[in-house]
């Protein structure tokens, strides 16, 4: 059920796509100054927030609805109907800087992240019909797309504004949106449009929107709470930006990880496939890899930083390290949900969101008001720890429920 290759396949372009991601960082790390690049960091959180919202809970909840009853189709609906969602979302989000509710920046940040969105409902389109070689080779698209205008704006116009970049991202999303139309109308099976099949896709990702949401919010918990405490001048605005160099310094691993995830969510819906023998020995070989590869990769990332910037931003190696730890964590976690989704227990992971929403906002807000970034660190591995530990109790409590009616 799990082959290995597919996986390690998908896990070559997603390096691709993390190692793009980390050299355009390290442009801008290189090119602003730790305060600028910290708000640089909050308006791109602000950014990729907004690529990802209009796929919450649906993108996989087409792949799940795909793999469950492949005789429907619904690829033509959810484009449509996706597409006319970001147009909307578009005019409201200019009518609210034209009556002065957000400034321009955050406009251009939020439509930016709308237009290039409906790219990631392609890759769910290819995923969920098991197209995994093109699937890997359009992963590093967006990554690529966006490096070209860092390139350009840094080295060609010479540009230091840390917001001004985000109108450039602006105006590359509208291409976007129209680039992706014809390869994802293409994957529709028949032109006729049956609106049913949208609502049976949206109930197939309920399960999904609750915690995709929890994990847009926790994944930019660190940089917002950072942000509102240096506005407030409890902490430097430069912490902002030396939490996100160590951030940005340990991003591949997730990206590498999560492509794991990737391939195992198009068999949630079947009934046992993460119960058989094939699938414990390779789950089992890929922890001990995916553990081995963190620390290889954390004790390299840390040494680099090191030696690009010794004294520029502050707490990078324990940041490194402990993002790096976190992300392990969250990947270990993951496994464990998949296997709680796969028994049909939906409901009780969604207690395990709930907890881990209130322990990441609630640990942040202490912890950096106590200690800066040090407890933005320590606020990332515990929220990641609480998911774990929440999965793995709920699969023993099955397990033992079982044993009982058995």
């Amino acid at each position: 059920m799990l082959n290995l290759k597919l996986v390690g396949g998908v896990a070559i372009f997603r390096s691709a796509s993390a190692a793009v991601t980390f050299l355009t960082s390290l442009i801008l790390m290189r090119a602003l100054s730790p305060a600028d690049y910290g708000v640089y960091a909050f308006y791109f959180s602000v950014f990729t927030m907004a690529v990802l919202l209009p796929g919450v809970g649906v993108n996989n909840g087409f792949v799940s609805y795909s793999s469950a009853d492949s005789s429907e189709n619904a690829v033509l609906e959810m484009y449509i109907a996706k597409t006319g969602l970001v147009i909307a979302g578009v005019a409201v989000v200019g009518a609210a800087y034209w009556l002065g509710i957000i400034d321009s920046t955050a406009a251009a940040c939020v439509a930016a992240g709308l237009l290039f969105s409906n790219g990631e409902f392609l890759l769910s389109v290819k995923q969920s019909k098991k197209k995994f070689t093109i699937f890997a080779l359009l992963l590093p698209l967006r990554s690529l797309t966006m490096a070209a205008v860092i390139i350009v704006y840094v080295y060609v116009l010479r540009e230091r504004s840390p917001t001004d970049i985000f109108f450039y991202f602006l105006g590359v999303g509208v291409l976007s949106l129209f680039c992706t139309a014809w390869p994802i109308i293409t994957e529709a099976t028949y032109p006729k449009v049956h609106w049913s099949v949208c609502k049976a896709v949206l109930l197939t990702g309920l399960p999904f929107i609750y915690f995709e949401a929890a994990a847009m919010i926790m994944l930019r918990a660190e940089v917002w709470i950072l942000t509102y405490f240096a506005a407030h001048h409890v902490i430097s605005t430069k912490d902002v930006g030396s939490y996100m160099a160590g951030y940005n310094f340990a991003f591949a691993l997730p990206l590498l990880t999560s492509s794991i995830y990737s391939v195992l969510l198009a068999h949630t819906k079947k009934e046992g496939s993460f119960s058989t023998p094939e699938f414990r020995s390779a789950e089992r070989r890929l922890i001990v890899a995916a553990t081995l590869f963190g620390i290889l990769y954390a004790t390299t990332a840390s040494v680099t930083a090191h030696f690009l910037f010794p004294n520029k931003y502050v707490y990078l190696n324990y940041t490194i390290v402990g993002v790096a730890a976190g992300m392990l964590l969250s990947f270990f976690a993951s496994l464990e949900r998949l296997k709680a989704l796969n028994k049909g227990l939906d409901r009780q992971t969604n207690y395990v969101t709930t907890l881990q929403i209130v322990t990441s906002l609630g640990l942040n807000a202490i912890f950096i008001f106590l200690f800066g970034i040090r407890g933005a660190i320590v606020a990332f591995v515990m929220t990641r720890l609480v998911a774990y530990i929440g999965y793995r109790i709920i699969l023993l409590r099955w397990r033992n429920n079982v044993k009982q009616f058995a």
